[in-house]
Formats: C-alpha cells, sequence, structure tokens
C-alpha cells in the first residue's frame, strides 16, 4: 500500500472569506448581551430587523403574510400621498400617519418581548422607536431629498415643487427660478433681510442694463412691467455670474424709498449663482405650478 492511499479521505473546511465578519458579528452580540436574549417561538432578528426597514411589515406577526402585505401597500399609498401633496397640510398628514403605522408595525412585532413588562417600560419602547424612526431615517432622508432634489416652497399662499439643479447657467430672461436669500443680520438702510428663499423671474443677466422709471423697467432697452415696490428711477449693471431677481417684499412700518435704489434691495435682488435653488416643476402630479 502506497504513503498516498494511507491519508484520510477527510479535510476541514478552509475558512470562507465572509468568516471574520461572522466573528466579529459573534463578538459584538456576547458584548452586547443579545446572546442572553432569548426569542419567542417564530420571532428571529432578521424579522426584528427587517420590520423597522419596511413599515407596516411588523403587523406579519398578529395575521401572517397578508395582513403584512395590506399594511405594507397602506404605507406605500401614504408615502404616495405625501410625494404628490408636499409642503401641503394633506401630505403633512400623510407623513404623520406614516410614521405611526411604521412604529405600530415595528412595536408589534418586539411587543413578545417586553409583554410582561410594565406599562410604562413598554410606553417607552413604543416612545424609543417613534424618536429612532423619525430622527434616525425620516428626517435624515427628508432632509437629503430637500437638498438634493425636490424642495418644497410656499409663495403667495401656494405651495411650489422645487427640482433642485446644481447647473442654471442657461437661465432666460422671463423664467422662474427659486433662489436663497441671504439675512442682513439687522436694519440696512432702513430695510431688515430675513434668510429664507425666494422665488421670482429672471429680468436680467449678468452685463444687462437695468433702467428704472416710474411705468416700466428698461432691460437693454427693452421694456418690461414693473415689479411692485420697485424703484422709479436709478440704473442698474447686473455684475458678471450675476442674475437680477426681483422679490416680492413683506413691508412693515412704510415702504422702500421711491427715489434711489437701495442697497437692502439689492442685496436680495442681485443673485449669484451660489445663490440658486432650481426650478419649479410646471407640473407636480394633478396640480399646474406654472406660471405664477
Amino acid at each position: 500500500m502506497g504513503k498516498q492511499d494511507s491519508l484520510p479521505n477527510y479535510y476541514p473546511p478552509r475558512a470562507r472569506w465572509y468568516s471574520g465578519v461572522l466573528s466579529f458579528g459573534d463578538a459584538l452580540k456576547r458584548r452586547l448581551w443579545f446572546d442572553r436574549i432569548r426569542l419567542p417561538a417564530g420571532i428571529t432578528f432578521p424579522m426584528i430587523l427587517i420590520s423597522i426597514l419596511v413599515p407596516g411589515w411588523g403587523f406579519r406577526r398578529l395575521g401572517g403574510r397578508l395582513v403584512a402585505g395590506l399594511a405594507t401597500a397602506g404605507c406605500t399609498i401614504l408615502a404616495m400621498v405625501f410625494i404628490a401633496c408636499l409642503g401641503q397640510r394633506v401630505g403633512n398628514m400623510a407623513f404623520g400617519l406614516l410614521l405611526a403605522a411604521h412604529t405600530v408595525s415595528a412595536y408589534f412585532m418586539i411587543l413578545p418581548l417586553i409583554l410582561e413588562a410594565r406599562y410604562l417600560y413598554r410606553a417607552m419602547w413604543m416612545l424609543t422607536l417613534l424618536a429612532m424612526l423619525l430622527l434616525g431615517g425620516y428626517m435624515p432622508a427628508f432632509s437629503y431629498v430637500q437638498e438634493h432634489w425636490l424642495l418644497p416652497m410656499s409663495y403667495k399662499g401656494r405651495v411650489f415643487v422645487i427640482r433642485r439643479e446644481t447647473v442654471l447657467k442657461q437661465m432666460q430672461p422671463g423664467e422662474m427660478v427659486a433662489f436663497s436669500i441671504e439675512g442682513s443680520g439687522g436694519a440696512h438702510e432702513g430695510v431688515l433681510i430675513r434668510e429664507g428663499f425666494g422665488l421670482g423671474r429672471v429680468l436680467g443677466r449678468g452685463g444687462d442694463a437695468m433702467l428704472f422709471t416710474s411705468t416700466n423697467l428698461l432691460v437693454n432697452g427693452i421694456p418690461l412691467p414693473r415689479e411692485i415696490d420697485m424703484p422709479i428711477s436709478g440704473e442698474w449693471i447686473v455684475p458678471e455670474k450675476h442674475w437680477f431677481i426681483w422679490p416680492e417684499f413683506d413691508m412693515r412700518g412704510g415702504h422702500l424709498a421711491p427715489e434711489s435704489l437701495s442697497g437692502a434691495i439689492f442685496q436680495v435682488a442681485d443673485v449669484s449663482q451660489n445663490q440658486l435653488i432650481g426650478r419649479p416643476f410646471k407640473r407636480w402630479f394633478f396640480r399646474r405650478q406654472s406660471p405664477l
């Protein structure tokens, strides 16, 4: 018999590439005492995790997949209503109902773990889930959407949904655009400017000559209608990489000086490229948004 024939036929399997991750997970479970938790029959840690990530899925413990599917579908409808009515009262109500349904469904999944605890302790768990979902999920996601994709803006009693854009160099006169307003931090020439957002039409681009009269606004000699509270005299050359957008002012305690251009006004109307936010959608689902 040869030496090769005398070797055993069994070799231990090699460690997989993810073995280190599993070892780290086991160590973390022991460190957090999760290994001492005994889950009720039919409930696993992945199920709890899915109930936290997927709204409505936690109701599966009450009625199986059918109830979970219906609840998840209902949460999906609430999310769609929230997006369609973004910034409106109906949308805010849908957001609140979605958060409440998500919290209750996740609570039902972990309820067997705390069923024998006192009522105050169970209420604390409910509030903890609510805070975790709101501060750790919903609010960061909503803030990210507002900063990169969509921004609801209230203007003249209406809500406009703005499409966030990073490149707005091709804007033409007459086009609607949303922009940020930098506050003055105090009264300047009798005018106090508050930080916020504005929405208006582009009246001039870099290099255009703006001539104000009592009857109209001349842009490179072309007459345009006067905007509310616009000066009746004066001239302005729009700087390069700037746009002239006359905002609607909320007046308190009088009107702007009619004989001269106020530096406080042009701090708002002279919009730089960094202040541009985006354009309003022409239609947002069933609502027509432009022209204003």
